[in-house]
């Protein structure tokens, strides 16, 4: 099997293809509705891979990639952050800024 991908969207998601895109490579995708329950999941899973929205219903992104780095689970990972903001800066920590609305070869290419 690929590597564990974890998706955290609050609400409709962004990116409706990730799970064909990256299913194709075996990887198994895993997904979370809220900053808090990330957590939890990324302590207990330890993804290789964390897709962000950049809209979190319960902390701001920065707080979340925060404490992602501070996990020693989530230290190594990769995280790249979904921005519906063309002039948003990319936040420490994060690896990767890709622009709303999804283009599915920069989405397949970042991940």
């Amino acid at each position: 099997m690929g590597h564990r991908i974890l998706i955290l969207e609050s609400g409709i998601p962004v990116v409706p293809f990730d799970q064909s895109l990256l299913l194709r490579k075996e990887h198994e995708v895993l997904r979370a509705a809220t900053g808090e329950e990330a957590i939890r999941k990324i302590s207990e899973l330890s993804p290789s891979l964390i897709i962000t929205d950049d809209r979190l219903a319960d902390m701001e992104v920065q707080d979340f990639v925060k404490k992602v780095r501070l996990s020693q689970e989530g230290r190594h990972a990769a995280l790249i952050l979904l921005s519906g903001s063309p002039s948003a800066e990319k936040p420490e920590g994060v690896n990767t800024v890709l622009r709303k609305p999804i283009v599915g070869g920069d989405f397949n290419e970042a991940c």
